[in-house]
């Protein structure tokens, strides 16, 4: 068996797991985000972040708020001499695959694929899209801050993350804040994944990156209920 289809298959396991199930059912009872251990297996997750590494298409990424708070993409300079508070997000988006990342585009398939997209209309209860992939790596200094992502209905995401082992002062965690409270620090380590509800009222932001010799590589697929 191929590289890409062990990763096919491995993923696949995970999204039809009863793990991920139980965890749906959780956010639709309003839950800001169910963190998922071990979704891949180490020898996989492990492919897939080589993958990352060796990609050459990584772009750093400046986005900026304007007067009306709506968030665009800025010069380096623009955001560097913006206020703090107008400075959105500083990162590496990586928006070209190429053909030789097999397991990446194995991943990526099953989780932009028709069949995953019935199956989650299914167990969510609303018709469900695959909607974007958002493919991230933070350096230190880089972060995104807080936001709803409420833009195109999306209805929820699958964060996975590829980087190597997390420890603590690292920095990057996933803070995630759902209402009456509910609120989660998560750290960004290999092999997880979160199941992130998006809803009125849910904020989620990526901390600052702390370390010169880590980065934190991470997967983010959105699904929404496309407006008619």
């Amino acid at each position: 068996m191929d590289l890409k289809t062990k990763v096919i298959n491995s993923t696949a396991e995970f999204i039809y797991s009863s793990e991920l199930r139980l965890a749906f059912d959780k956010i639709k009872s309003g839950v800001a985000a169910v963190p998922l251990n071990s979704i891949l297996p180490s020898e996989i997750v492990s492919e897939i972040r080589k993958n990352l590494i060796q990609e050459s298409e990584w772009k750093r990424e400046f986005w900026s708020l304007d007067d009306d708070k709506n968030v665009g993409l800025v010069s380096e300079d623009s955001f560097l001499n913006s206020p703090e508070d107008r400075k959105f997000s500083n990162n590496e988006s990586l928006r070209k695959i190429s053909e030789s990342s097999a397991a990446l585009i194995g991943l990526l398939s099953v989780m932009r694929s028709k069949k995953v997209e019935e199956y989650f209309t299914e167990i969510y209860g609303e018709n469900i899209n695959f909607c974007t992939a958002d493919i991230a790596r933070y350096t230190k200094g880089q972060y995104l801050r807080r936001h709803s992502d409420l833009f195109q209905n999306r209805k929820f995401g699958i964060v996975s993350f590829f980087n190597e082992e997390w420890i603590e002062g690292n920095g990057n965690e996933f803070i995630i804040e759902g209402i009456g409270g509910d609120s989660y620090v998560i750290p960004p380590k290999p092999g997880t994944a979160v199941l992130l509800n998006i809803s009125p009222g849910y904020q989620h932001q990526v901390a600052m990156s702390l370390s010169s010799n880590w980065a934190r590589y991470s997967v983010a697929n959105h699904y929404n209920n496309p407006l008619p």
